[in-house]
């Protein structure tokens, strides 16, 4: 399983775009978690997030897989899963 970590901010005007596209992603089994950079100050740190939109894809012992860092449509979301998958793969 991948898991998929949505690092956003409260006050980016994108917030409704990429939620649309998150929720028309066929994301397969992979679990989904969305956070706010201004609630989790830690989490920021923690996975060295510098956007106010980002994507973490990590498997299930912890390794990142894959990242998306700015805005990104429902098709780059599924393309980026792929790449996650591929990568779990190898590992």
């Amino acid at each position: 399983m991948i898991l998929i970590f949505h690092a956003y901010s409260q006050f980016d005007a994108l917030n409704v775009f990429i939620n649309r596209q998150i929720h028309q992603a066929d994301l397969e089994d992979s679990l989904l978690t969305s956070w706010s950079i201004e609630l989790n100050p830690s989490l920021v740190s923690h996975y060295n997030i510098t956007r106010t939109q980002n994507i973490i894809f990590k498997n299930e012992i912890g390794d990142e897989l894959h990242r998306i860092e700015g805005p990104f449509s429902s098709s780059e979301l599924e393309a980026a899963l792929q790449i996650a998958k591929s990568k779990n793969k190898r590992k």
